[in-house]
């Protein structure tokens, strides 16, 4: 009988491939009585990210990320399934009681509830939510739940899941039905994935109408028409226009997950298609990738690892899409025959080609999204911009940029002050 440390570490390794950046929610300060009225509680929400990585205030948080079990009835080719020696599982009680001991050693702060698919994936989905279920009410755990959507998992418990998580994830994995069955043949992906998706969307928003309703019965005031219009709220170009919408119900969204590389020919527009898709039609908060990596033993072995490089570059283009505003027919233009992103960052290539038929961007004059075209400026540096201005500064000179926090060497090609731009290579041909 393997013991609970081995599977921590077993299926802890197994887990390291799920991947989410800090995921803070507002939860538990805007909605301290959504799981009851109790003077036991304890966790936050606010305070979890994931394990080793920071939350947007600079502290380093951790999670409890493990899989709830590694068995798993499908036969991915990518996946470390087909190498793996040893199969085990949690059991409800023991991965919540392991987890509250090592939240009382103040190891970690949230959970990462993931799993193989074992038997079936109502079965499995089942366990690992009556493991949520004693945090919640058991051990009265009120801090940071991501929970992993298996695919295929019946609706009804998609919607407990839904009323006891932070946020929930489905694994894409690839961006169209012919990408997937070429890695991941046993799976439907309109049926097992991207149905599932659009049960999260209109669940989320039936589950908050229902709980702002019974908020408002108590506390009549704007705040929660304000609320209500934060979670619908749209864009011109159909994404939400606040990614944080506070919503009392899963707070953090749902996002998903690609592997980069593993399917023979998949480009990076069939990727940026399918997550544009995703702001769009789902509410997705945001999307992962992940360069795929041989794994001996398994199907793909023989396949070259994905560069990081490219990983890093679809990132930067996924936040154009997201926090700059950038539409994808724009991103498109840059885009080569194969149907992927040149070397080096997205948005300096984009600039340059903009700035072919447009003038240089002078600080003084320019609107919020003209100064978002210039690289080196990002959404906090050109806030900082406009905010000055209102106070009648007036930008004499570089460093008064760079003093905003704007990056000079990356900027300067596409600014004007007081006249006078950068001089460049081709001012001399």
């Amino acid at each position: 009988m393997p013991s609970t440390l081995e599977k921590i570490r077993i299926l802890g390794e197994n887990s390291k491939y799920d991947i989410c950046a800090s995921t803070a929610s507002s939860r538990t300060d805007k909605y301290p009585k959504l799981f009851g009225n109790s003077n036991n509680f304890i966790g936050a929400a606010a305070s979890a990210g994931i394990c080793h990585s920071y939350t947007h205030d600079g502290r380093c948080m951790s999670l409890f990320k493990t899989l709830y079990t590694n068995k798993c009835i499908y036969n991915c080719k990518y996946c470390f399934s087909h190498t793996c020696k040893k199969r085990l599982s949690f059991t409800p009680e023991e991965y919540a009681r392991t987890f509250m001991k090592l939240y009382s050693m103040n190891v970690v702060e949230g959970v990462f509830i993931s799993s193989g698919v074992c038997g079936s994936a109502d079965a499995t989905t089942e366990e690992m939510l009556e493991a949520i279920r004693l945090l919640r009410f058991k051990y009265n755990f009120q801090g940071y739940v991501h929970f992993k959507c298996l695919p295929g998992v019946s609706q009804y418990l998609l919607k407990e899941a839904i009323t006891l998580s932070d946020r929930i994830s489905i694994n894409s994995e690839a961006s169209t039905k012919e990408f997937l069955a070429e890695i991941a043949e046993q799976k439907d992906f309109y049926n097992d994935i991207l149905l599932r998706q659009k049960w999260l969307k209109s669940l989320r928003y039936k589950h908050n109408e229902e709980a702002l309703k019974v908020i408002n019965d108590f506390k009549q005031d704007s705040s929660v028409s304000f609320q209500e219009k934060m979670i619908k709220q749209r864009r011109e170009d159909g994404y939400k226009s606040f990614r944080w919408d506070g919503a009392p119900i899963l707070n953090s969204g749902q996002t998903t997950q690609f592997v980069l590389g593993a399917a023979e020919g998949e480009s990076d527009l069939d990727l940026l298609k399918r997550i544009d898709w995703g702001y769009k039609d789902i509410d997705l908060r945001r999307a992962y990738f992940s360069s795929f990596i041989p794994i001996e033993g398994t199907p793909l072995a023989g396949k070259q690892a994905e560069s990081l490089a490219r990983e890093h570059r679809l990132y930067q283009s996924d936040w154009l899409l997201r926090i700059y505003h950038y539409k994808l027919k724009e991103i498109k233009e840059i885009i080569n025959e194969e149907g992927n992103l040149p070397s080096g960052d997205p948005k300096i290539h984009l600039a340059r080609k903009y700035f072919e038929d447009h003038n240089l961007v002078d600080p003084n004059e320019a609107t919020y999204q003209d100064l978002l075209r210039v690289p080196g400026i990002g959404p906090i540096s050109a806030k900082r911009i406009i905010n000055l201005r209102t106070k009648n500064f007036k930008f004499a000179k570089r460093k008064d940029l760079q003093s905003v926090g704007v990056v000079l060497k990356r900027a300067d090609p596409f600014l004007v002050i007081n006249g006078e731009s950068q001089k460049t290579i081709l001012n001399f041909i």
